[in-house]
C-alpha cells in the first residue's frame, strides 16, 4: 500500500517525504531502505532524538499528564 502510494505520487510528478516516529536513526533504518529499495523518496534518517526540541517536548508531555 505504501509502495503504491509512493509510485503513484512519483508518476504524478510529486516528491515523497517519508517521516517516521523513530527515536533514533539506527536499526530499523536498514530495513526501511531494503523495503523501499528502487522507489524515489526522501527519508529523514536521523530520528527524533537529534531534534533540538525533543527534550522540551518530552518534558512538556510529562507536565501535561
Amino acid at each position: 500500500m505504501i509502495k503504491d502510494f509512493i509510485n503513484n505520487s512519483n508518476n504524478n510528478g510529486k516528491k515523497v517525504l517519508m517521516v517516521s516516529n523513530l527515536m533514533s536513526g539506527k536499526g530499523i533504518q536498514r530495513s526501511i531502505q531494503k523495503d523501499f529499495d528502487g522507489l524515489d523518496y526522501t527519508f529523514n534518517s536521523k530520528g527524533l532524538l537529534t531534534h533540538p526540541y525533543f527534550k522540551e517536548w518530552i518534558f512538556d508531555s510529562i507536565d501535561s499528564q
